[in-house]
């Protein structure tokens, strides 16, 4: 009978909680809409919460813009990690690691690596002059990568051992580095998550007035800069060879491996045995089966925390979902950001909050948590209004599913036995937001961090806010037909634009946008228009390429092609609308991968 009433006493508890919790959110100001993460990313007021300043002296400092309410509780944080210097020297007294583990031996009996051509092909061409001197015709110098560099070892497949030392090279690094949150009062705000990313060298003065200027004019000089980045291909390009029904980890491999040295060169993409040459539609289509291989909950790489707005951030279980390769995956994962950034790409998802803000190497917020786990910090934000939380039974843990298994974690030492009182909250709500963001992720965060800051300056990143970062990733989702008609060329006669032409776009007009974004995505490989609007679009090696519409005879093609590296559609020269509108959307409604003609 005591367990009976203990367990009616229990429910009860709950069931009041529950009601409170509820409750209590429609007053809380932390945020203008606390659940509403249809929203944009931040309230206009709080987009630059935390900013860099200068004094007097020319010290950087955070400024940081106050806004009252329960959630300012704890103290904005910075991110670093820092190298543990004892630990690496009782790591180099170690014996080294031979590379020929067994992994690499279960490597060599994968049959079918060896009959596959490498990975990563680098051409380097020399310099026109230096051929004119030789007076020869000079011809590129071809460098593969993850290719046997000797007879000697031509038994194992050289991809496989090198993507073992990278392994291996990761897992040494991520052992070295501690985690640090630093309160933002004593934070040095040069100082980005990594220490790779510290450029002593940067002209703050000049960083933070570009950053103070409207969003078009930081874009325009961050496109400038970057462009100067890439290695031209008149020197030297990348190509990736990828099997399709093996993308995401010939993917990974593939960008992880890339020398740092030519990781800015212009790059291509090859499917293995299947025609054609990457003039720019292959790579356009391998971003977006990567974008949605790397979103797929099965692949292990992203967690989605908003699914409405398609809302992404590292998950903590990479290494039972994905297995000894995962620091890997999150290191070209970091690597692919960057190179969008530097190409001008977009992704085909968003990053959370949080994790935009530790790339730009932002003080992070108790509040943000509501980006990552908007139940998880409603919880704790009625934990900080509300007395008595003695009564609700929680303790210095959390439980988690890791495979099959469901841990416990300690968030102090021993904290499975430490009870929560009003006394130790708020110790209990910092730890929740240190492990919940930050040490549940740290290793993926820093293979992450490492791939993006390799490619993308500090200064630069500097530039933006969240919002504004999440912008340049990701570009707009709304597509503004008028804007898109408006940029548009074709090659028709007057009549004819006046008849097939006018069709074309009053079935764009009346299309939901989902079919504008595919069709954007036939037409262009991809789904999201660029930053300065259909004015702004490129070809694949990033020059000024309108949307072209071209007129064919209805005898010589009765379907609609696209060649997506120049942004062109050719269409046929239907004699009603009916049809026209048939052929469309029966593109619209298909698998549009592998369609275009490029």
């Amino acid at each position: 009978m005591d367990s009976v009433l203990l367990l009616l006493l229990l429910l009860s508890v709950l069931i009041v909680t529950a009601y409170l919790l509820d409750a209590c959110m429609s007053q809380l100001d932390c945020r203008e809409s606390a659940a509403d993460l249809s929203a944009p990313l931040l309230p206009n007021e709080a987009r630059k919460e935390f900013s860099r300043k200068l004094d007097i002296e020319g010290n950087l400092y955070w400024y940081r813009d106050d806004n009252d309410g329960p959630c300012q509780r704890l103290v904005g944080f910075t991110m670093n990690f820092i190298q543990d210097v004892d630990f690496a020297v009782t790591l180099e007294r170690q014996p080294s690691i031979e590379l020929q583990s067994d992994e690499a031996l279960e490597d060599q009996n994968d049959s079918t690596v060896r009959t596959r051509p490498p990975k990563v092909t680098i051409e380097v061409f020399p310099p026109e002059r230096r051929a004119r001197q030789e007076g020869q015709v000079m011809q590129a110098t071809q460098v593969l990568y993850n290719e046997a560099p000797n007879e000697e070892i031509t038994v194992v497949p050289p991809a496989l051992i090198r993507k073992v030392s990278l392994r291996k090279r990761l897992q040494r690094e991520v052992l070295l580095q501690t985690l640090v949150l630093i309160e933002s009062s004593v934070a040095n705000p040069a100082q980005m998550p990594l220490e790779l990313a510290i450029q002593l060298d940067v002209q703050w003065q000049h960083v933070l007035e570009m950053a103070a200027r409207d969003f078009p004019t930081k874009f325009s000089h961050f496109v400038t800069t970057s462009a100067g980045l890439v290695v031209h291909v008149s020197k030297q390009y990348i190509k990736l060879n990828v099997v399709r029904e093996n993308l995401l980890a010939d993917s990974m491999e593939s960008l992880a491996t890339i020398p740092r040295e030519h990781i800015r060169s212009v790059m291509r993409v090859e499917f293995v045995d299947e025609p054609g040459v990457d003039a720019g539609a292959l790579q356009r289509e391998w971003y977006l089966l990567l974008n949605d291989a790397l979103t797929n909950p099965r692949n292990g790489v992203f967690v989605c925390v908003n699914e409405a707005e398609q809302v992404f951030y590292l998950n903590a279980n990479s290494a039972q979902d994905i297995g000894k390769d995962h620091l890997l995956y999150f290191y070209a994962t970091g690597r692919l950001i960057g190179r969008t950034l530097l190409e001008g790409q977009v992704l085909g998802f968003h990053l959370a909050l949080p994790l935009l803000k530790i790339i730009l190497g932002l003080p992070i917020l108790f509040a943000d948590l509501e980006y990552f786990d908007p139940e998880v910090y409603r919880s704790l934000v009625w934990i900080t209004n509300n007395k008595g939380v003695s009564e609700l039974s929680l303790d210095f843990s959390i439980a988690e599913k890791r495979g099959n298994k469901i841990v416990v974690i300690d968030l102090i030492e021993n904290g499975r036995e430490i009870n929560v009182t009003d006394e130790n909250v708020d110790l209990y709500l910092e730890r929740r937001f240190r492990y919940s963001l930050f040490e549940n992720v740290s290793s993926q965060l820093y293979a992450l961090l490492k791939g993006i800051y390799e490619i993308i300056p500090q200064d630069l990143l500097a530039l933006f806010d969240p919002e504004e970062l999440d912008y340049v990733l990701c570009g707009s989702d709304e597509i503004d037909v008028d804007d898109w008609e408006h940029h548009s060329k074709h090659t028709m006669t007057r009549q004819t634009y006046n008849t097939v032409g006018k069709w074309f776009w009053e079935l764009v007009h009346e299309m939901p946008n989902e079919y504008r974004r595919r069709l954007l995505r036939f037409a262009t490989g991809s789904s999201r228009v660029p930053l300065g609007g259909f004015r702004a679009l490129t070809s694949i090696d990033g020059r000024l390429c309108p949307f072209l519409i071209h007129g064919v005879k209805l005898e010589q093609n009765e379907y609609i092609v696209s060649h997506a590296c120049f942004n062109r559609l050719d269409i046929p020269l239907y004699d009603t609308r009916d049809k026209l509108e048939t052929v469309l959307y029966a593109i619209l409604d298909a698998d549009l991968n592998g369609f275009t003609r490029d």
